[in-house]
């Protein structure tokens, strides 16, 4: 229904109240009345229209009907209503910010790239570490027309013996000394000693512990820590200086050996029968030899190693970093130093194993005739008759390569 139908309806229905009060006073009044009341009646009409236009919303009749107070509850919802809109179009843009949020987060995970990438460099960087192992481990010198036949390596010092028996040592700074004269055997441990081709017994070295060597004549000699032992041409076995808490070195017992090794506490010697003996002290059952016949043994650190008649290499004593392994295969020699060990195999490569914290276990490709086991370094003989060390300080000084005088 218009406003304007709405209009006058509320108007026929006031002239209708009108008329009605008019009738209900008409006992009191004359009937000419009721045309005297009506005319004043229609004039407020226009004055309720008028209400009704300004208020935009409100129709009001007189007397404050009631139903126009309804009206004027009904119509203002319609404006909120209206308002809703413009209320709810701001929350847009608050939506719309949760991606702008979101995106600085993914320059954050981006970041994570640059953190992991300086990771690979230093994955990288084990590979020249172990780049320039190998390259100390190969240094070899050309000789030239010198050509060694021996070597010894001891904790500080390695020592090698040319083909007419002329030796020459050198410790880790490099500097080195020659002996003067002829040995046919050389030992080194702490200090060094060698046998003489007159078969005497001659020890230097600045961890010689003034000591001297039993006189006699010797066959072989074997130092290692301050103590050594040597092989009698009578087959039988002198042991002379200190253990390592400066004790004296128990004498190696009684009757012939063939061959005799110093370790750094202790000692082991092969009888004629290939039965093997160890004395000294022993901390991991190293003065126990395995039962079965050896041909030959190396007294170590607190391990010892043996080589039995099919080839085999037998290890026993202190396990730890796995230097009592016994390695497969078929082998000519075995040596042992502090804490590791290496073997010469039959088609003249070497294999070794235990501590490799510098690389000592770790050997170079080629054909060796002989090596010599020490502490935390090995050195070979190889086929051309050059030197080859590896493990810690392994470089061979250049001046070892002079012409050997005959």
């Amino acid at each position: 229904m218009g406003r304007d139908t709405a209009g006058w309806v509320w108007w026929l229905l006031g002239l209708l109240v009108v008329v009605m009060v008019a009738g209900g006073c008409g006992g009191e009044s004359s009937p000419a009345g009721p045309s005297q009341t009506s005319a004043p009646v229609s004039e407020p009409v226009p004055t309720t229209v008028e209400t009704v236009r300004n208020g935009g919303v409100v129709e009001e009749l007189p007397g404050g009907d009631s139903e126009a107070v309804e009206d004027t509850k009904k119509a203002p919802p319609q404006t909120e209503e209206e308002e809703v809109v413009p209320v709810e179009e701001p929350l847009q843009p608050a939506v719309e910010e949760v991606v702008p949020a979101e995106e600085p987060l993914q320059p954050a995970v981006e970041e994570v790239v640059p953190v992991e990438e300086p990771l690979q460099p230093a994955v990288e960087e084990v590979v020249p570490a172990e780049e320039q192992v190998e390259l100390e481990t190969v240094e070899a010198i050309d000789s030239g027309s010198v050509r060694f036949v021996a070597v010894g390596v001891g904790r500080t010092d390695i020592c090698v013996m040319r083909v007419l028996g002329s030796v020459f040592c050198w410790d880790r700074t490099g500097g080195g000394i020659s002996t003067g004269g002829s040995f046919v055997s050389v030992g080194v441990g702490h200090s060094a000693c060698g046998v003489r081709s007159e078969s005497s017994v001659e020890c230097w070295g600045i961890d010689n512990d003034g000591t001297l060597p039993p006189e006699g004549q010797f066959t072989a000699v074997d130092v290692n820590g301050y103590h050594a032992c040597g092989h009698l041409v009578d087959g039988s076995v002198r042991c002379w200086g200190s253990d390592p808490w400066l004790e004296p070195m128990p004498q190696a017992p009684e009757g012939v050996f063939v061959s005799v090794s110093a370790g750094w506490a202790h000692a082991c010697g092969i009888r004629p029968d290939s039965r093997t003996e160890c004395w000294g002290t022993s901390f991991y059952g190293e003065t126990f030899p395995p039962q079965g016949e050896l041909v030959s043994v190396s007294a170590g650190g607190f391990f010892s190693c043996g080589l039995r008649p099919d080839k085999s290499v037998v290890c026993w004593g202190d396990i730890h970093n796995g230097k009592s392994f016994s390695p497969p295969g078929e082998f000519v020699y075995v040596g042992t130093g502090w804490d590791h060990a290496c073997a010469l195999a039959s088609d003249g490569t070497v294999v070794c194993w235990g501590n490799n914290e510098y690389g000592e276990a770790t050997p170079p490709q080629g054909v060796f005739t002989t090596i010599s086991v020490g502490d935390a370094r090995t050195c070979g003989i190889r086929a051309d008759g050059d030197i080859a060390c590896w493990g810690r300080d392994p470089r061979v000084p250049e001046f070892v390569n002079v012409a050997e005088e005959p």
